[in-house]
């Protein structure tokens, strides 16, 4: 199956903004605070990802191997929950308003060891250009096996 297919029909639910606030909280947004994109430092994508990690190691509202909210959890838990138990830790950030997320179209992303999976969260099931590695929408937290398969498919990546 490919990472892509998992693209889902809009719901009659928060707009995109409210969604990753729902998976990431709304301390995730306070982080790298809301501003125009285009005055958005462009960063290339390897450090726009370091610049992710370097800011949420000082932030304290986030734990990226003990995710805050109920959705980030979950979804943590069970990509964890397939990994080997000598896999190393798991880390789940948020990238919501940073150069990752306005200039690389990635809400977030899982982390073991040097491996990166990226994903992109949306209402939208009309989505095109999308960047990330793994599309999510709230059909997958509507659906167990649904959001099941998706994290199989999350730890698969991570991986191989």
């Amino acid at each position: 199956m490919s990472k892509k297919s998992f693209i889902m029909r809009t719901y009659d639910g928060p707009t995109g903004q409210l969604f990753e606030w729902e998976i990431f909280g709304t301390d995730a947004t306070k982080v790298f605070t809301k501003q125009d994109p285009k005055d958005v430092k462009y960063l290339s994508w390897k450090k726009a990802m370091e610049e992710v990690i370097s800011v949420y190691g000082k932030e304290e509202s986030w734990d990226p191997c003990n995710p805050s909210t109920p959705n980030s959890k979950r979804l943590h838990r069970l990509v964890d929950g397939g990994l080997d138990d000598d896999a190393g830790d798991l880390e789940l950030y948020p990238a919501l308003n940073s150069s990752f997320d306005i200039h690389h179209g990635v809400d977030g992303f899982f982390k073991l060891g040097n491996k990166i999976v990226t994903i992109d969260l949306t209402t939208r099931d009309d989505k095109d250009n999308v960047k990330a590695d793994f599309l999510i929408t709230q059909k997958h937290f509507e659906n167990p096996k649904l959001l099941s398969l998706l994290a199989e498919c999350i730890t698969c990546e991570l991986t191989t």
